[in-house]
């Protein structure tokens, strides 16, 4: 039995296409963003800052500038963005990236470690019911 070129054919163009549309598919996935904890040396803020507020706020403006997002990841909300700045126990801050944008943040001076931040249960005891009869 022998196969033609007209069968072949149709079975070659729906490969190619079933292929773009896989790697269309895998380009428009959203960039995942986890929330990190970012502990900053605070003697290394420049003096042009008044706080280390507007310090870890211009580090994470300048993310966008040092590793700019695409028009797709705009439309995902990949923008970093700062949860809470920490300035009693140590130095640093809490923002939301996605792991360039952390890697480029790396780079920076005063940075000094990096940890994914998670959300922690308490493990509680469960109490005994109170008995309420004299």
């Amino acid at each position: 039995m022998e196969f033609s070129s007209e069968v072949s054919r149709p079975h070659s163009i729906l490969c190619a296409w079933l292929f773009l549309v896989l790697l269309l598919h895998a380009k428009s996935r959203p960039v995942e963003r986890l929330t990190y904890i970012i502990h900053m040396d605070k003697s290394a803020m420049p003096k042009a800052f008044v706080n280390h507020h507007s310090w870890y706020s211009s580090i994470i403006a300048s993310l966008d500038l040092a590793n700019p997002t695409t028009l797709e990841d705009k439309h995902h909300l990949s923008s970093p963005s700062i949860i809470y700045t920490y300035d009693n126990v140590f130095y640093g801050f809490n923002a939301l990236l996605s792991l360039d944008k952390l890697e480029t943040l790396k780079n920076f001076p005063g940075f000094m470690s990096s940890y994914e931040d998670s959300v922690v249960i308490p493990a509680t005891m469960p109490l005994p019911p109170l008995n309420s009869s004299p």
